[in-house]
This record gives C-alpha cells, sequence and structure tokens, in this order.
C-alpha cells in the first residue's frame, strides 16, 4: 500500500509538471469516455431496463406464424380463448389490441377534447405484466363483460398533462369516445406497456371480432418453465385448432419469444451500430494517448534510467507508468461522465416527442447506477490498455545504453514505430466512421430528393378524432360537409379535403382486395356504418409509426390465377386504404393520370367506386385496362373510376404499394386528417382551422397540427437522428486522429532535428526534408486508410437495411473518405513539416 501511494504521488507530481499533456490526453480520453457513456446510457433504458416489470425473463410475446412465413401476426380471440384455457406452462394469459380515442371531461369543466392512444385489454392484463398502479385498481374480471365494462384506467402521464393530476380522480366520471367510463386507476408512468399508451379499456370482444386476429397476446410463463417448453406445449394446441379451421384460415404456427427482446428489437439494432462507433472512438483515444505516453516515457528515458541505477526494477518501473496513466484514465471518466450526462440531455432534447414516447423505458434514460459502474470499468480498462504499450516499452529498455549515450541513446527508435502503428490503427478506426456516416448522409440526401408523389408546400394538416358514440355514419359526413365549407371560406385557403391517413404521417391502414373477373358478380356483405380502425393490436415499432396510429394489418400480393386482368396478374393482394373527399388529391397535387376525381355525388347509396395508383394498375391490370373494372374490398364491390399517381406512403425507401381511394362519403371514419392548402405559410392559418373545429364541435380532438413538410420531416426524423449521430462521432475521430498524427510527426522532427540541420549543411534542400517527414507521418496514414476502407465495406453491409440509393461499397463514398482523411493528414502535419525545414544548421553544427 505505501509502493502504491508513493507511486500515486509521484505521478500527480509528473502530471502537475506538464500541464499541457495533462490537459491534452484528459480531453481526448474524455470525449471518448463521455461518448461511450452517453449511449450506453441510452441502451441502458431502452434495452437492458426497456421492461421495468417484476420477474420479467418470465414474460414472453406470444403471436403466430403465417403461412407467408411473416411472424407477429395478430391472434384471434377464439384461439386466445382457448391459450388461456387449456395451456399449463403459463401461470397467465392476457390480450390486448389498438384503439384511438377521444377523451374528454364529463361537466362543464371540460378543456377540450384529447386525441389518446389507448388499449382494450383483458382484465388480467396488468396483473401479467406485474405492473403497478399509482391510483386505484386494475380491472375485475367481471368488467370484461359486456355492459359492466364502462371503467378505464390513465397513464400517469395523461392524469398529470389533462386532468392536473386531480387526487380525486378515482369514480371520477370521464368521457371516452363520446360514453361516459369510469376512472378506476392511474398507472405508473414507467409501467406504462405498450409505449405511448394513454389510457386503457376493458376489452369485451363483439360476436364479428372471435375469429379476426387483431390481438397482441403477452403470457407469463410458470416457474420453471422454459420457452422451449412453453412453445412445444403452444404449438401442439394450435395444431389442433387449425385442424378445425378452413384451409384459407390456417397460420403455420406460433412464436413465444421474451417481451424484452420483441419490445427492444429495433432499437437494440441501431444501438449496437452506434456502441461499434463510440467504442471506435474511444480506441482511437487510447491509441492517441498510448502516442503520447510514449513520446513522453522516450523523453524521460534518461529520468527512468537514473531510477532503475539507483535499483528500481523493470516491474516498479512499468508499474509507476501504469500508475499515471490509470491517473489520468480517471481524471478522463470523471470529465467524461459529465461529458456523458450532457449529450444524453442533448440527444433527448434532439429526439422527437412522438418517437420518444412511443419507445419503452425512454423516460427512464440518465446516467444511472448501473452507467456509472459501466463507466468506472470503462475508464480503468481505458487506462491499463493505453498505458501498457507505455510501460511495456520503458521494461524492455536498455537502461546502460541510455545513460551511456544521453541523449542519443536509440531507445526512441521503438517508441518511434510503435506510435506509427498506433497511428495507423487510429486513421482506420476514423476511415470506417466516415464512411459510416458517409453512407448514412447520402442515403439521407437521396432520401430528400426522392420522388414522393405529392406536394406539401404550403399545406397544413391536423388530426381529427370524433366521439363515435355520438357521431353515426350520416352525421359524421355532415360534420365533414360543414368542416369543409367553413375551411375553404377562410382567407388564405386554396383548397382543402379530408382524408382517412396521411402519406408519410405513420399512420397506417390496408385492407385486402380481390379482383373480379370481368362479368363476375360474387355475393357481396356491406359493412354499413364507420369503418372502424382498430384492425390490429398495437402501432409497430417506432422508426415507422407514431403512437395513436393504426399499423398495417397484412401485406402480400396473395394468390396468383388466369384472370382477364393477364394470364400471370395476382388477383388478390394488400392494399393501402385511403378514404377522401373530392378535393384532397389536388390539394396534396396527386396526379390524376385517367378518369375522374370523386365527386359529390360519390355519397352514400350512390353505385360504390374507387380511385387505384398507378402501380396498383399496373401490377393487377396490366394490359391495361383498370378503369371499368371491379374489385372487391371491405365486403363490397367497387368499380375503378380512375388511377392516381403513386405516392410514398411509407417513404421511398419501401416502394411505392398499391392505393385504393374511396369516397369518403361512402367509408366514413371517425379518426381522419384534414389538409389545407394555403396562399401564404400554412402555419398561420394554424390557428383559424383550430378555431372551426372547435365551433363546430369542442368535443372533437384535434392532434398533430402541422405543416406537410413537417409530417415527412418528422417520418424522417429517426434517419436524420441516426445520421447526426453517427456524423458527430466520425468527426471526434477524425479530429482525434488529426491530434494524433500531429504529435507523431512533431515527435518525428523534434527526435530528428540534429539529423535534418546535418542534412541542411550538407547541402540538402527543403524539398528533401518535407519528403523525409512526409513520408514519416503519412505513410502510415495511408496504411491506416487502405485498411479503413476494408473495415468501412463491412460496416456498410451492417448499415444496408438503413440506406436509400447507396450501395454499402459506393465508390464515391469511399473515395471522398479517403480524401478527406489524406487532405486532414497533410493540414496536421503542415506545422511540424514547417518546423523541420526551420532547423537552423549552424546552430546544428555548434551542438555537435
Amino acid at each position: 500500500m505505501d509502493a502504491l501511494l508513493q507511486d500515486l504521488r509521484y505521478a500527480l507530481r509528473s502530471l502537475r509538471r506538464a500541464p499541457g499533456f495533462t490537459a491534452a490526453a484528459v480531453l481526448t480520453l474524455a470525449f471518448g469516455i463521455g461518448a461511450n457513456t452517453a449511449i450506453f446510457s441510452i441502451a441502458s433504458g431502452l434495452v437492458l431496463e426497456a421492461i421495468p416489470f417484476a420477474e420479467p425473463e418470465r414474460l414472453v410475446n406470444v403471436d403466430h406464424v403465417s403461412r407467408s412465413g411473416r411472424v407477429g401476426g395478430a391472434v384471434a380471440w377464439s384461439d386466445f380463448d382457448a391459450w388461456r384455457r387449456e395451456l399449463g406452462g403459463f401461470e397467465s394469459l392476457a390480450a390486448r389490441t389498438w384503439h384511438g380515442y377521444t377523451l374528454s371531461h364529463d361537466g362543464s369543466d371540460r378543456a377540450g377534447a384529447l386525441k389518446a392512444s389507448g388499449y382494450r385489454v383483458t382484465p388480467g392484463f396488468f396483473a401479467t405484466l406485474g405492473a403497478r398502479l399509482l391510483l386505484g385498481r386494475g380491472f375485475l374480471a367481471e368488467e370484461g363483460e359486456a355492459g359492466s365494462d364502462a371503467v378505464v384506467v390513465l397513464s400517469q402521464q395523461v392524469w398529470e398533462r389533462y386532468f392536473g393530476a386531480d387526487p380525486d380522480i378515482l369514480g371520477r366520471t370521464v368521457r371516452v369516445d363520446g360514453a361516459p367510463r369510469t376512472v378506476v386507476g392511474v398507472l405508473r408512468g414507467e409501467h406504462r406497456f405498450p409505449a405511448g399508451a394513454d389510457l386503457w379499456v376493458p376489452l369485451v370482444p363483439t360476436a364479428d371480432e372471435l375469429d379476426v386476429r387483431l390481438l397482441g397476446v403477452i403470457g407469463r410463463l410458470e416457474p420453471g418453465v422454459t420457452l422451449a417448453q412453453a412453445h412445444a406445449e403452444l404449438d401442439a394446441l394450435q395444431d389442433a385448432l387449425e385442424r378445425e379451421r378452413p384451409e384459407d384460415r390456417r397460420v403455420a404456427g406460433t412464436r413465444v419469444v421474451p417481451l424484452a427482446e420483441q419490445q427492444t428489437e429495433y432499437q437494440a439494432s441501431m444501438l449496437g451500430i452506434l456502441l461499434v462507433a463510440v467504442g471506435f472512438v474511444l480506441l482511437i483515444a487510447c491509441a492517441n494517448v498510448a502516442g503520447m505516453l510514449l513520446a513522453r516515457a522516450t523523453a524521460r528515458r534518461q529520468e527512468i534510467a537514473v531510477r532503475a541505477s539507483l535499483g528500481a526494477g523493470r516491474g516498479r518501473i512499468a508499474r509507476q507508468l501504469l500508475t499515471e496513466s490509470l491517473l489520468l484514465a480517471l481524471l478522463a471518466g470523471a470529465l467524461g461522465t459529465l461529458l456523458g450526462r450532457w449529450g444524453v440531455t442533448l440527444l433527448s432534447g434532439a429526439t422527437p416527442e412522438w418517437m420518444a414516447r412511443g419507445v419503452m423505458g425512454w423516460e427512464r434514460i440518465d446516467v444511472d447506477v448501473r452507467t456509472l459502474g459501466y463507466t468506472l470499468a470503462l475508464t480503468l480498462g481505458t487506462g491499463i490498455l493505453f498505458g501498457l504499450a507505455p510501460a511495456l516499452h520503458a521494461a524492455r529498455a536498455d537502461f546502460a545504453g541510455v545513460l551511456r549515450d544521453g541523449a542519443r541513446g536509440a531507445t526512441g527508435r521503438h517508441a518511434a514505430h510503435a506510435q506509427r502503428t498506433l497511428l495507423a490503427a487510429e486513421v482506420a478506426l476514423a476511415v470506417v466512421l466516415l464512411a459510416g456516416a458517409g453512407l448514412l448522409v447520402r442515403s439521407l440526401i437521396g432520401l430528400q430528393a426522392a420522388r414522393t408523389g405529392f406536394d406539401g408546400d404550403g399545406v397544413l394538416t391536423l388530426e381529427l378524432a370524433l366521439p363515435p358514440a355520438q357521431y353515426d355514419a350520416a352525421e359524421i359526413l355532415a360534420y365533414q360537409d360543414r368542416l369543409l365549407d367553413r375551411v375553404r371560406a377562410l382567407p388564405g385557403v386554396v383548397e382543402a379535403g379530408i382524408v382517412s391517413n396521411l402519406p408519410m404521417s405513420m399512420t397506417v391502414r390496408q385492407e385486402r382486395f380481390r379482383v373480379l373477373e370481368t362479368g363476375a358478380a360474387p355475393p357481396l356483405t356491406p359493412t354499413p356504418g364507420p369503418t372502424p380502425t382498430d384492425r390490429t393490436p398495437e402501432p409497430p415499432a417506432w422508426a415507422a409509426t407514431a403512437p395513436g396510429t393504426a399499423p398495417a394489418s397484412g401485406s402480400g400480393s396473395g394468390a396468383r390465377t388466369r384472370t382477364g386482368a393477364g394470364d400471370d396478374a395476382p388477383v388478390e393482394g394488400w392494399a393501402a386504404w385511403r378514404p377522401a373527399t373530392p378535393g384532397f388529391l389536388g390539394t396534396l397535387r396527386i396526379p390524376l393520370l385517367r378518369g375522374r376525381d370523386f365527386t359529390a355525388a360519390d355519397r352514400a347509396g350512390a353505385p360504390r367506386v374507387v380511385i387505384v395508383s398507378e402501380a396498383m394498375a399496373r401490377r393487377y391490370f396490366p394490359a391495361g385496362d383498370a378503369l371499368g373494372r371491379r374489385l372487391v374490398i371491405q365486403g363490397e364491390e367497387r368499380r375503378i373510376v380512375g388511377i392516381a399517381g403513386d405516392v410514398a406512403q411509407y417513404g421511398p425507401e419501401r416502394g411505392l404499394p398499391p392505393t385504393v381511394y374511396a369516397p369518403y362519403a361512402q367509408a366514413p371514419t371517425t379518426d381522419a386528417f384534414l389538409a389545407v392548402r394555403t396562399a401564404g405559410e400554412p402555419a398561420s392559418l394554424a390557428a383559424p382551422v383550430r378555431a372551426v373545429v372547435a365551433a363546430l364541435d369542442p368535443d372533437v380532438a384535434i392532434a398533430r397540427v402541422s405543416p406537410m413538410n413537417d409530417v415527412v420531416a418528422a417520418f424522417r426524423a429517426p434517419d436524420r437522428l441516426m445520421t447526426a449521430v453517427l456524423s458527430v462521432f466520425a468527426a471526434m475521430a477524425m479530429l482525434i486522429a488529426a491530434i494524433g498524427l500531429y504529435g507523431v510527426v512533431a515527435y518525428a522532427v523534434e527526435r530528428r532535428r540534429r539529423e535534418f540541420g546535418i542534412r541542411l549543411a550538407l547541402g540538402a534542400r527543403a524539398a528533401d526534408i518535407v519528403r523525409l517527414v512526409a513520408r514519416w507521418g503519412l505513410v502510415p496514414v495511408a496504411a491506416g486508410t487502405a485498411l479503413g476502407l476494408l473495415g468501412a465495406l463491412g460496416l456498410g453491409r451492417a448499415l444496408a437495411g438503413s440506406l436509400y440509393g447507396v450501395r454499402p461499397g459506393d465508390p464515391v463514398v469511399l473515395g471522398v473518405t479517403a480524401l478527406l482523411l489524406l487532405a486532414t493528414a497533410a493540414a496536421a502535419a503542415f506545422v511540424p513539416t514547417r518546423r523541420a525545414i526551420g532547423v537552423d544548421p549552424a546552430a546544428t553544427l555548434r551542438e555537435e
């Protein structure tokens, strides 16, 4: 212990005598440690602690595997009911299905309706999760029966934001979709599941829902039951159920996965890439500081040799140098922790609110005890990593030769070789990060320039939610007419329209359709009244959708038969379903290529018509005869009267999906978007349009009021955030590598100053000295660049799923990356090179 304290005091004195070196080393390491701390804090909250329930390892997600191989299929109530009655490997099973609600006060103190993302859940839902309520209770078993289900549980966030954290909220009556419900509980904010949920109501399936696959199912395994055992039991039961149903309604099997894995799959992949990136930054910082310590150890070789001659063993000398490196690392770790906390705050502030609230664990992101432990371990490991090279170098030094030759000892050559090796490694890692950032930047530029099929300039949008209990189909249409008339009368409004979901708004709705052969007229089953929107259990991952929106219910082209549409044309498939009013296509400047737009004559009771997208017409009617053809969708036969231009509903990177537009009057929905084309700045009309909506009915909830260009920007937010973060790390890596190169070249110039003076005295030109310095510094840079380009190909393949319009090995990106590194290296070597050619030959000869 005494020896350790002595080493520590000596290290403190040594570092205090070299404040410039100490500051440079600590800052370099602090940036690397801080970046790792920030990303690990986010990973800890979003992946390691994303499921904050009791015994989370026993929680599983249970779903179907479709016959096409698609996993994550929703479950029908009939299957779920059989599972919970007959499966013994599960302590409990619970189901949920997403639904967009309007929430309002019941009484004169109303503060306007709230658009809420809600879930219908079975009574045992909260108990299965192990979720804790802040106030009140969950649902009782009898509240899962029709007539006893007029209750609601609120999220803590809604209770605080909308009800002002009213302590008397329990027992209070609120209106959910216009119908009264009694508040029986408030769920803790950290236990909100699924992420982004605002409220929960009991799930009471209707007769029409018993065989519709719309449920998401979670389960809690019995103690000691493994995933494999639970899956085997479930598969056996499901096989028996499948044998009892028609062939066309069967699924291929089931899937049982840990709930944490199912909830964190997307963010884990993205955070994994960022953790690799910050790991590279830290390795570059370590290599840089190791090079600085090697240079310092070489400059101190006489001091170290004297200590050895006075009895200090090689192990003691190595330990002393390791103590100095660990002290540097601890100082950097303390500063890095502060930088990491600042980085977490910065990233949180840069993340769109809708995206943050839709991710499990986001509200718990902080530099917590787990993160501090990680940072401490990282700091100690870093100190040992960058301290090993100078310690081993000093331990192998020829102390006798150093004392004999003094300042001319040859020990520095070994340190110089190690420095150049470390520099090459730094450059290689920096090239990998720069190339990755370059690929994402070019992909983002391509996405922004890609054709979307609509023009959002000058368009204001807002989401509307009418309470279903107060609006039947006729009342929805009457409200729509009044709303459009008043909005179109506002000064500055050019055109306005209503649509069920906007392109790139993260609101997804798909319907299955069937193309009819010429002359075919199968029995139809019309669906009266407003179209339901809760088709699936919940919105998908946060990068693909926003909370409060319904996801796609499926995809695929279905069976293929020979029909009048073309010998090889598919006759069944999925299409984006978009009821819209007359004028909506013109509002977004979606071109009508053939046929006609909807008119006021396309009302309820009139012949059913649709407009299809060009992609749909091309795929399902390759003979070019889509106009006048018929298809069955939502159980109704409809005739195609127009062909519209394709729209990138889910972004250009996901192609141009088949789309079916229906007259809004023939397929009204209580949830819709209003789009208003303005003659000026769209935001200036936000208040007048809000006032019109509120004046017509204050119970109509309004959400997401923003220009259409902001809707598209929000859709691109995950791409931009990922690109920005990786670009920052790449810039840090390049800066640290440039500092490292400067240090290596400056060290080489100082070590060979006498040599340069003698060469100049003997007639060497300045250009000869420049070539010597360039060869010394730029050769490892070139080698590192070559190695880094190979590594960049691997990173590009890892990022392939996030790229659009650019290949993982894009030669432009790789070429620009290499040129940028070489230019940075040349700039970093400029000052030491000028110092080399400025050596005074006469002064050098006098020293000799």
